[in-house]
């Protein structure tokens, strides 16, 4: 029989007090071997029978603050072992160069202390049991710092597994919930937030394998995910993924709600929450991907950049209350069997200064339903564009408010039966004509400036308002509606504005007929413009005069009915 030997092996350091509800993590007889953990020793254990706590205090000799052996806390039935970081000052407790493991009936808990698992190619595992972070610091990443991740955190990989956060700052290199890693078991990790600071270098993964739930609940704190890779945030990755957010923030890069196929996301937001992504949204990323948004509250927004609603798989986007803003929204915009997005806006607002893109015109499937609340497709320039190419916008209450508004497809249907439609500049040419109302709710639409074209006709229908001042090609049929549409004045042009002495005049060539009205502000900031002065249009050139503008600033608008 052969034996054999490794020289310099390291003895694990096993706690062995079974006895004591409370201990000292620094005295040396809780051990197996007889001195507290430190470089020398090899991976450290708390894993015995009753329930209690390991506690390591300041007073803590610092060479006990560093161990070079794995750290690893759980409990058999019927008990909880729990590490206990506490008011440990300047001196961070350091896992170095290896990996840290709570299981089953484990806790980790950091008060007022720093926790550090550094070095490369190692593991952070919450595999069951609780991470708790009450103030101070807890870090797990890469050293040096690197955007070549190698170091994990994981959260929930046999059993239910919990990340609480209740002040403090954690930084972790990947963060993943929900990681079935062995054939057997459930794994479902959380995070929940109350307080504190979640930074995240790498991706963020919320439900990571099939048919496995993660979930992150955030009542207070905030969230950053650096964007410095693509699909950084994937809330339902392959498996089912929840984000819902309250009195708290998300500052995040890429994301997918519903990621790969079979995957299920939802994201939830409520009242002063805050939801920012620096890159793309999509909802329903490919194809078997089910994701789901829910704004009642907040701000959900995704800046100079693009919400996608049922991407390549189904997605829906529903808005209560609170702001949506983004640069552009396409629903189901890609041309794939898979692709179905849904938007209902039941309230809120929601602002897109680019454009909105309903349908990608052959087979995706997607609808629109505004039923309250208001949609602006609007910018600056007056170029922001609110295209249908196929599917159906349904316009039933509240108001859209679009710079252009283009249905060029047979396959493009806009259903106004109630609320306000307010355009800049017009397109219907579907083959159908254009009806403004159902007959019995009061509707209006209000042509902003502008040409407005109708190639097969404008039908009004009863209790249905045509408003405004534009130049509409086609024919305009009243069916028991209104046609309340004017000519729109001219510009008026303004000539010699300047100072006479200590009064300040201009000019304007005036239409006859047309009311002008001279208004100021002292600060472009206050809420309202006063009046100075109106007159009525001659179609000569009239003065507008301001006999005492006292204030050392002020701005001056000229307004014409």
């Amino acid at each position: 029989m052969a034996s054999l030997l490794v020289p310099n092996a390291k003895a694990a350091a096993i706690w062995t007090n079974a006895n004591d509800s409370v201990g000292f993590w620094k005295v040396a007889t809780n051990w197996s071997t007889g001195k507290a953990p430190d470089v020398t020793t090899g991976s450290t254990y708390i894993t015995n029978q009753n329930t209690k706590t390991v506690l390591i205090s300041a007073d803590t000799p610092p060479a006990n603050l560093v161990i070079g052996g794995s750290l690893n806390v759980w409990a058999p039935t019927n008990s909880t072992n729990t590490l206990l970081l506490r008011d440990l000052g300047p001196n961070p407790f350091v896992v170095s160069n290896i990996s840290a493991s709570v299981n089953n009936r484990g806790v980790i808990r950091i008060t007022n202390s720093s926790l550090v698992i550094t070095g490369r190619f190692l593991n952070f595992h919450v595999t069951a049991g609780e991470v708790i972070l009450d103030s101070g610091s807890l870090v797990a990443r890469e050293e040096p710092p690197s955007t070549n991740v190698s170091v994990f955190t994981r959260v929930g990989i046999t059993n239910a597994a919990t990340l609480t956060l209740n002040g403090g700052m954690m930084e972790v290199s990947t963060l993943v919930l929900s990681e079935q890693r062995i054939p057997v078991g459930r794994a479902q990790g959380t995070v929940r937030m109350s307080g504190g600071e979640l930074l995240v270098k790498g991706e963020f993964s919320i439900g990571s394998s099939l048919q496995r739930t993660g979930v992150v609940q955030m009542t207070g704190g905030r969230l950053v995910v650096a964007n410095n890779l693509t699909n950084i945030l994937r809330i339902g990755d392959q498996g089912t993924g929840t984000m819902i957010i309250s009195n708290a923030s998300a500052t995040v890069g890429d994301v997918s709600v519903a990621r790969h196929d079979n995957s299920v996301g939802t994201l939830v937001l409520q009242n002063a929450g805050a939801f920012d992504a620096t890159d793309d949204i999509a909802i329903g990323r490919f194809g078997g991907a089910t994701g789901l948004v829910f704004v009642a509250g907040g701000q959900f927004s995704a800046s100079n950049h693009t919400v996608w609603v049922g991407r390549e798989g189904v997605g829906s986007l529903v808005v209560s209350n609170g702001l949506v803003a983004a640069s552009a929204m396409r629903v189901a915009a890609v041309p794939t069997n898979g692709s179905r997005g849904s938007v209902t806006l039941a309230g809120g607002r929601t602002a897109l200064s680019s454009s909105f893109l309903l349908g990608d015109g052959s087979i995706s499937t997607g609808s629109v339903l505004v039923a309250g609340g208001t949609l602006f497709v609007t910018n600056h320039d007056h170029d922001a564009r609110l295209e249908i190419a196929s599917g159906t916008l349904t316009l039933s209450g509240g108001a859209i408010v679009a710079d252009q508004l283009v249905l060029t497809n047979d396959s493009a249907h806009l259903q106004f039966t109630g609320g306000m439609l307010t355009s800049r500049s017009t397109v219907v040419s579907n083959g159908a004509a254009f009806v403004v109302g159902n007959g019995v709710t009061p509707v209006t639409f209000f042509l902003d400036g502008g040409t407005h074209v109708f190639a097969d006709g404008l039908v009004l229908s009863a209790h249905a308002t045509l408003a405004g001042c534009a130049t509409v090609v086609g024919n305009i049929l009243v069916n028991g509606g209104t046609n309340a549409l004017t000519e729109c004045a001219p510009r008026p042009v303004i000539t010699q504005p300047g100072f006479m002495g200590n009064t300040f005049v201009l000019s304007v060539l005036t239409v006859d007929g047309s009311n002008y009205f001279l208004e100021y502000k002292n600060q472009l900031t206050n809420a309202v413009w006063i009046t100075l002065t109106n007159r009525m249009g001659t179609g000569a050139l009239l003065p507008f005069v301001d006999p005492s503008p006292t204030s050392p600033t002020r701005f001056y608008r000229l307004r014409v009915e």
